[in-house]
């Protein structure tokens, strides 16, 4: 897949994550509804219809690919894909319970393995990003495209990492402390 498709298939969800990020803030403005999954998380009602909403979005642009969501069971079982879609609808379905604004809607093709497209919205931020490759990476804001494209400032071979929690959690503080 060259350039120029990656970049039509991420312009195609832009918008589609917009609106479906819509639908979160409006759903939980309603009254969500929520259940707990077998691994004892949660999952709401606007877990569903984003995955969904993403989902369907996804099999018109890119037909032949599969897609493994954390939401529906298929796909979730194969082993070895080298070419899908990778949905996670709402990641931080707690805090997203909890009237925060600390969650996303994400998803990321992956091909031969390795991820070639990323979306990521924050509804509750009104902040989309994405990117397509190596030096295509942007923000969405306000109707406006932000290059986020790192220039010659950024130190090479440096770790550098961010939380938007302060209280990590023991295995992500153990892999900060090493990479000190």
């Amino acid at each position: 897949m060259n350039e120029q498709n990656k970049k039509k298939i991420v312009n195609e969800l832009i918008e589609t994550f917009l609106n479906a990020g819509k639908l979160t803030l409006k759903l939980r403005e309603k009254g969500l509804k929520e259940t707990i999954k077998e691994d004892n998380t949660p999952v709401t009602n606007a877990d569903i219809e984003v995955n969904k909403i993403i989902s369907e979005k996804i099999k018109v642009l890119t037909p032949d690919l599969p897609i493994v969501s954390e939401e529906t069971s298929s796909n979730k079982e194969k082993k070895n894909l080298k070419n899908f879609w990778l949905i996670d609808p709402i990641d931080g379905t707690n805090d997203y319970l909890n009237n925060k604004d600390e969650f996303t809607l994400n998803a990321a093709l992956i091909l031969n393995c390795k991820p070639v497209i990323g979306i990521i919205n924050a509804p509750g931020k009104e902040r989309l990003f994405y990117s397509f490759g190596i030096n295509k990476s942007y923000e969405y804001k306000n109707g406006k495209t932000l290059n986020l494209t790192a220039q010659n400032n950024v130190k090479r071979n440096c770790f550098q990492a961010v939380s938007y929690n302060e209280k990590l959690k023991p295995e992500i503080l153990k892999i900060h402390q090493f990479y000190k």
